[in-house]
C-alpha cells in the first residue's frame, strides 16, 4: 500500500537508493532471527553509548502520564552497564499495543513485544510492562548468546528440546524485575509486591509437587504451550519456579560474599571464549559451584531435579524479609471458572480442594445450588455466603446431561498478604547489590 512507508527490523540496510528497501544479514541464522515490521506505524528512538535504539509502535494508548521512551532508555542503560557493554550495533523494540495480548520474543538485536495499550495509566500494569521490556532486553545476553547447547547452532530439520529452560527463562524472570528495581523505576515495596504475587502463584500451583524444573523445561512444547484442563495440577512453569529458584540462589551467593552478578559475569566470560557453543548442565552447575561453593551447587541441583519444596522462608529471612499471611476467614470451592454470557462453566479444578474431592469436573456448567439459579452475577458473590463444612447440592450440566453433585466447601488456603521488611538496611543492600566490591 502506498501509505506504508516504514520498515523496522534488525536486518542490515544495504540499499543505496532512496525509497528502495533492501536488507541483508551475515548468515542464515541472523536472517531468520530478525522480525520485520512493515507499515505506517509510529517510530522513535534514542541513543545509548553512541548506539541507536529504535522504537516501533503499532496500536493505541489511552492517555497516561508515564514516560515510556525514557523508561525504556533507563532499562537499556542499566542492563547494558550491568553486562559491561552492548553486543550489537543497533537495537529495535517492536511494540504491539493491543488489548488482550501479552508476551514477547527475543532476538539477537531486537525484540517484539505485545501488551494491552489500554492499561498504561494503571500503575501495576505499567510495572508489568517495564518488567516485560526488561525481560526481553536481557535475553540479548541470556538466551541469544549465553544459551543451552541445543539453542545454537540450530538443527532446523528436527525438533529442539532442552531441559535447561530454567536457565534461559528462569534466570531472566528473576533478573527482569530486579533490574527494574535497581534502575530506580519502582520502589522496594513495589518490587516485593511482585515477589508476593510470584510466591502466591507458586503455592497455588499443585503441579509443583509432580513436575520438576527439568521436566517442565523438556516438556515445554507439550505442557506450557499446550495447556489442558488439568495443567494446574500436573505441571509448573519454568518461568515461575525458575525465577524463584534464582532468587533463592542469589541469597546463597550473598552469604558467601558474592551475588548473582558474579554468576552472570562468569557465564558471559565463558560465552566470550567460545561464542559458537552453548552450555551444558554440568557447565552451569560448575559455575554455580565456583561462585557459591559445593553445598550451594548441591542445593540448586536438587531444586531443578526434584519436586521438593524450595527453601523460601529461609532465603527471605537471610536478607531481612519475612512472609506475612492473610488470616482473614473465608471458604472456597477450589475452582476456576469461565463465563459464556451469564452462564458459569468450570474451567479447572484445584487438586486437594473441595470441588476436586467431591467430584466437580472441568467443563461442568453450574446450573443451581440448593435449587437456586446461579448465573455470573450471583457466582461472583458466592464466597460471601458459603459456609465451611456445610453440604450444598449443585445441579450441573455435564456433557448436556443434568445431574447433582454434593459439595462441602473448605476453608480458604492460606495466601501471602505481603513480604514484610524486617531489616531494611539488609534487605535494600541485598537487592541492590550489583557486584562484589
Amino acid at each position: 500500500p502506498i501509505n506504508w512507508t516504514k520498515v523496522s527490523t534488525g536486518l542490515q540496510d544495504v540499499s543505496n537508493i532512496n525509497n528502495k528497501f533492501v536488507y541483508g544479514a551475515d548468515n542464515y541464522d541472523d536472517f531468520i532471527d530478525c522480525p520485520i515490521e512493515i507499515g505506517n506505524h509510529e517510530t522513535d528512538g534514542f541513543q545509548v553509548n553512541g548506539k541507536n535504539h529504535e522504537l516501533a509502535f503499532y496500536g493505541g494508548l489511552l492517555p497516561h502520564r508515564n514516560q515510556v521512551k525514557r523508561d525504556i532508555k533507563v532499562i537499556v542503560e542499566h542492563i547494558s552497564d550491568y553486562m559491561g557493554g552492548m553486543p550489537y550495533e543497533r537495537y529495535i523494540f517492536i511494540n504491539h499495543l493491543i488489548p488482550g495480548m501479552y508476551g514477547g520474543l527475543e532476538h539477537k538485536n531486537s525484540t517484539a513485544l505485545q501488551f494491552n495499550g489500554l492499561s498504561f495509566a494503571h500503575r501495576e500494569d505499567y510495572i508489568n510492562w517495564l518488567c516485560l521490556v526488561s525481560h526481553e532486553y536481557f535475553h540479548t545476553w541470556n538466551v541469544k548468546r549465553i544459551r543451552p547447547k541445543a539453542f545454537g547452532p540450530f538443527d532446523y530439520q528436527n525438533e529442539v528440546d532442552s531441559s535447561l529452560l530454567w536457565l534461559a527463562e528462569g534466570l531472566t524472570s528473576f533478573m527482569d524485575e530486579l533490574f527494574v528495581y535497581q534502575a530506580g523505576l519502582i520502589s522496594i515495596e513495589e518490587y516485593l509486591n511482585l515477589q508476593t504475587k510470584n510466591l502466591n502463584r507458586y503455592f497455588q500451583t499443585p503441579g509443583r509437587k509432580f513436575h520438576s524444573l527439568e521436566e517442565s523445561s523438556f516438556n515445554a512444547w507439550n505442557t506450557l504451550y499446550k495447556p489442558v484442563e488439568n495443567s494446574l495440577n500436573s505441571t509448573i512453569s519454568y518461568y515461575l519456579k525458575g525465577g524463584i529458584a534464582f532468587f533463592i540462589l542469589n541469597t546463597f551467593f550473598l552469604k558467601n560474599g558474592k551475588s548473582i552478578k558474579d554468576f552472570i559475569d562468569s557465564l558471559w566470560a565463558r560465552y566470550l571464549k567460545d561464542e559458537k557453543v552453548g552450555m551444558t548442565k554440568a557447565e552451569i552447575l560448575g559455575v554455580i559451584e565456583s561462585v557459591g561453593g559445593a553445598e550451594t551447587r548441591e542445593c540448586f541441583e536438587s531444586w531443578i531435579e526434584t519436586t521438593d519444596e524450595l527453601p523460601i522462608n529461609e532465603a527471605l529471612k537471610s536478607i531481612g524479609l519475612e512472609l506475612e499471611y492473610d488470616i482473614s476467614k473465608g471458604v472456597d470451592l477450589g475452582i476456576h471458572v469461565r463465563y459464556e454470557g451469564e452462564r458459569v462453566f468450570v474451567k479447572s479444578v484445584h487438586l486437594d480442594r473441595a470441588a476436586y474431592r467431591d467430584g466437580l469436573n472441568p467443563g461442568d456448567e453450574i446450573i443451581s445450588i440448593n435449587n437456586m439459579r446461579i448465573d455470573k452475577s450471583s457466582f461472583t458473590q458466592l464466597d460471601q455466603f458459603l459456609l465451611e463444612n456445610e453440604v450444598y447440592d449443585f445441579q450441573i450440566s455435564r456433557l448436556n446431561i443434568l445431574q447433582n453433585v454434593r459439595i462441602s466447601p473448605m476453608k480458604k488456603a492460606p495466601e501471602i498478604k505481603r513480604i514484610k521488611i524486617k531489616d531494611a538496611m539488609l534487605a535494600e543492600s541485598s537487592l541492590l547489590w550489583q557486584q562484589r566490591l
